[in-house]
Parts: C-alpha cells; sequence; structure tokens
C-alpha cells in the first residue's frame, strides 16, 4: 500500500511540474548561437552569453547590443543598451517580451511571439528563432 501511495504521488508531482513549464525545457536556448528573420526578411544572427543578447544584420551591417533577462522558464525580456546604427539608437531602453511557444525538432530551435515597445526593432510578432551550431 505505501509503494502505491508513493508511486502515486510521484506522478502526481510529476504532472504538476509538467504542467506549470508548459511542457517545454527552454533552458537550451538562454545561451548560444541563433538566427531568425526580421519584418523585412533579413536574416538576424544572435549570440547570447550570460545577461547580453549580441545581433548583427548582415544585410543593413547593423550591430545592437541588448540585455535579456528571463522572466519565466520560457519568456524572457529584451533592453536595447547598444547599436551602431543612428536611428537604432533612438531606441535604447526600449523593452520587448519574448514568449517561446512552441520548440521545433530536437531543440533545433523555437516558435516565438513577441511584443514590440520599439517600433525600431523590426522583430516580427511572430516568428522562428533557429538554433545554430
Amino acid at each position: 500500500m505505501k509503494k502505491v501511495v508513493l508511486f502515486s504521488l510521484s506522478i502526481l508531482l510529476t504532472g504538476l511540474c509538467v504542467a506549470q513549464s508548459g511542457g517545454m525545457d527552454c533552458s537550451i536556448f538562454k545561451t548560444g548561437k541563433f538566427s531568425y528573420f526580421d519584418s523585412l526578411n533579413h536574416t538576424v544572427f544572435v549570440i547570447r552569453k550570460k545577461n547580453k543578447q549580441h545581433e548583427y544584420n548582415y544585410q543593413t551591417k547593423v550591430k545592437t547590443v541588448l540585455k535579456i533577462k528571463w522572466i519565466s522558464g520560457c519568456a524572457y525580456e529584451l533592453t536595447q543598451v547598444w547599436s551602431d546604427s543612428k536611428a537604432r539608437r533612438k531606441s535604447y531602453g526600449a523593452k520587448t517580451v519574448v514568449v517561446i511557444t512552441k520548440i521545433i525538432g530536437n531543440t533545433r530551435g523555437y516558435e516565438y511571439t513577441c511584443r514590440c515597445e520599439d517600433i525600431q526593432l523590426q522583430m516580427k510578432n511572430a516568428g522562428i528563432m533557429r538554433k545554430e551550431d
């Protein structure tokens, strides 16, 4: 009887943990190299280290640095802190909240939605972020 109760309790706790995280483990996306297409369909390359995200757009040659703050297991907030683009400098301090909605494949990337406060950011309201090797 004791084994049945312990087994049932462990299944219940496992179910609660999965339900709270939405069934996704997004920790693999906290650091690394990524890419996405902006609203103009330019490829933007991303490097994440600790609490910084460095972006480079090869078509426009614009470099941008953002502070990244994970606000939940699968959601983060980006705040622009630097750019070599005069137009983008007007957006210092602008915040964007990104929510990972679906992990693609075996952690090869993720689908996201975002709420952009910054009209200069040119990040689509929804898109795909690919993990690069």
